[in-house]
């Protein structure tokens, strides 16, 4: 079950180097938890608290902001 998620994943970080900032790429690895937490949810009906569901969205407007600032 790793095989794909590891070579797909980090293969489309380093492809992605080529067009946005390596510091953006960082910015955006914080968002993997909460799309574990949505998968895990979808195909095994695991339950988040309401304070990490808080959590995921104040990441999600963190990683947006980012996207913002990187097209300047």
């Amino acid at each position: 079950m790793a095989v794909g998620p590891q070579l797909l994943g980090h293969s489309s970080y380093n492809w992605s180097l080529k067009h946005v900032s390596p510091t953006f790429i960082a910015v955006v690895t914080l968002g993997e938890p909460v799309g574990s937490a949505l998968l895990a949810w979808l195909f095994f009906g695991e339950s988040f608290a309401f304070v990490q569901g808080v959590g995921f969205v104040l990441l999600l407007a963190g990683i947006y902001l980012a996207a913002r600032g990187e097209g300047r």
